[in-house]
């Protein structure tokens, strides 16, 4: 029976990201491969190196925590991969390899603090192939920034991590009508839903992410009324291919529902497999996989 050895190394994300990554490296007799946890500050690898048998493999994808398990099952797939002398984009089917998947070369930015754009910085970021920018925005200052720097070509994605509150709605929507905007994420709490339905019956795309799609009761409401129109998803943090896939399966049946994947701050290792199951699961949504302001990731980094 195959013997599995694998170790956890802590690895800190570049300045100003505050946290921790953490590496999987997973061998099987000569063969490697590597994954990727989302950098979350609650939790730690279960055991920082040990031994599986093929068993033990089933029962971790099983029982570890979403993102540890995430990070097992990539590099079970760099292992796979290289048992059959291919790359991971070989065990892709053959229609979804090709880059012409303009959906994922066209990542969002995610912005730490709130930019200054000039005309050079967007031009070199369009030329790059960039075509949305993603940035926090958490008060109405901030929203208020990008009217007086709005970007020019690139479209806005603003996520709010649900800061705004009743009483912000009315000036809220006077903001967000002005930009050039694809959606807001989460503007408000869960029990303000109906801030969300008024922002969507004005034209303004809202959208939710996964940590609220275990509030199935409320978010099915909301889908099925429009309230919500994009689902923001980070594959590290729904674990294994089989619950993501079960999670997409939900959205096509409420919607379906554009979806939109991206990363929670993991290094290229993880944002490399979230690509992978982007094409795998061959979404028609734009994907934020990219975190610098180099080329995006796209088809041909796998």
């Amino acid at each position: 029976m195959a013997e599995y050895v694998f170790r956890w190394e802590a690895e800190p994300l570049p300045h100003p990201i505050p946290r921790t990554s953490w590496k999987l490296v997973l061998r099987k007799g000569s063969l490697e491969g590597q994954g990727e946890a989302a950098p979350l500050e609650t939790i730690a690898p279960p055991g920082l190196e040990g031994r599986f048998s093929e068993r033990d493999l089933e029962h971790a994808l099983e029982t570890w925590p979403a993102p540890f398990a995430f990070a097992l099952e990539s590099a079970l797939l760099e292992i796979r991969a290289r048992e059959n002398g291919t790359t991971l984009g070989e065990l892709l089917p053959a229609d979804r390899k090709v880059a012409t998947h303009a959906h994922v070369t066209v990542p969002a930015r995610a912005i730490f603090g709130i930019p200054v754009w000039t005309e050079g910085l967007e031009a070199r970021l369009w030329t790059r192939g960039y075509r949305v920018i993603k940035a926090k925005a958490r008060t109405l200052e901030d929203v208020e920034h990008f009217l007086r720097h709005p970007p020019r070509r690139l479209r806005l994605r603003l996520d709010a991590n649900r800061a705004f509150q009743r009483e912000d709605l009315n000036e809220l929507f006077s903001l967000l009508s002005r930009l050039p905007l694809d959606f807001v994420e989460e503007p408000f709490p869960p029990s303000f839903g109906a801030g969300m339905e008024k922002l969507s019956r004005k034209g303004i795309r809202v959208a939710v992410d996964e940590s609220l799609l275990d509030a199935r009761k409320d978010v099915d409401l909301w889908i099925r009324r429009s309230w919500v129109r994009v689902a923001v998803i980070k594959p590290g943090l729904l674990g294994t291919r089989a619950r993501l896939q079960q999670t997409l399966r939900w959205l096509e049946e409420l919607g379906p529902l554009p979806v939109v994947f991206t990363h929670l701050l993991e290094g290229r290792v993880g944002r490399r497999h979230a690509l992978f199951r982007a094409l795998e699961a061959n979404l028609p949504g734009v994907h934020g996989l990219d975190m610098g302001m180099g080329s995006p990731l796209g088809p041909s980094h796998l």
